[in-house]
């Protein structure tokens, strides 16, 4: 059961737009465990709420501003944010002080990459926000980015988060999920990923023909390939955890 509880601790990753699947994903685990006298909230850094299929890398999020240092400085917060989640990942949660020490390195982690996030949001809201023409979306992205120039300058980030909220809530909301910035080592996952490359092509046949959220991820994801073809590969992997490829596309619709 120790050897259980290590794995599901170490080694798994998962992510699911539904709140409600990520805490049944949780307590599913936390069961098979055995962990029932452990803190439920031993999985918190291993599974998150997003869009698995909506993110950007770190390179991608430090260049939105090419004429601002933001790479660098961005950097330094991811890195930071690594250490205290290797601290995590090493430590065994046995007993409530365990816990709280779990949960004061996850809450360091997240205030590192905070900004980062932020930041990411405001680079995709510039393609949901743009309309459907390559025009309208540079337009909307040099406007963005003069928002970002701004903001610093002023040292006020309360319109970024403004274009943030906007992109998270409402009909049509996308909550993005940056894995290289959220994850300590998702990538290790890949061997395992491309064995259901097969998900994307159907995801592809399915979404072209749907006016909906998906055929705008769809113009997303094939916007950002190579890049984010990683990205969609990893969130195949994940279908016992989060509800399985074909279950999330009927939500879409």
């Amino acid at each position: 059961m120790a050897a259980r509880r290590l794995v599901a601790q170490r080694c798994l990753y998962g992510v699911d737009k539904n709140p409600f699947a990520v805490n049944l994903a949780k307590l599913s685990l936390w069961l098979f465990t055995l962990a029932k006298e452990r803190p439920f909230t031993f999985l918190d850094h291993a599974l998150k709420c997003g869009d698995s299929l909506v993110g950007l890398t770190r390179q991608e999020i430090g260049s939105f501003a090419p004429e601002l240092p933001l790479l660098s400085y961005l950097q330094e917060k991811v890195d930071r944010a690594k250490v205290a989640r290797a601290e995590i990942q090493t430590g065994d949660v046995a007993t409530d002080a365990d816990d709280a020490r779990k949960r004061e390195r996850l809450q360091e982690a997240e205030d590192e990459i905070k900004e980062v996030r932020l930041l990411a949001d405001v680079q995709i809201a510039a393609f949901f926000e743009g309309g459907t023409k390559k025009k309208q979306r540079d337009e909307k992205r040099q406007e963005l980015i003069a928002l970002v120039r701004s903001q610093r300058e002023a040292g006020d980030d309360s319109g970024l988060k403004a274009v943030s909220q906007r992109l998270r809530t409402g009909d049509r909301a996308v909550i993005p999920f940056n894995w290289e910035v959220s994850f300590q080592r998702s990538l290790i996952a890949i061997i395992l990923a491309l064995m259901r490359l097969w998900g994307i092509l159907r995801f592809w046949e399915v979404a072209k023909s749907r006016q909906t959220t998906a055929t705008n991820i769809l113009h997303f994801f094939s916007n950002n390939i190579p890049n984010h073809m990683v990205t969609a590969i990893l969130s195949l992997i994940f279908s016992d955890v989060h509800l399985t490829f074909y279950e999330k596309m009927e939500l879409w619709v």
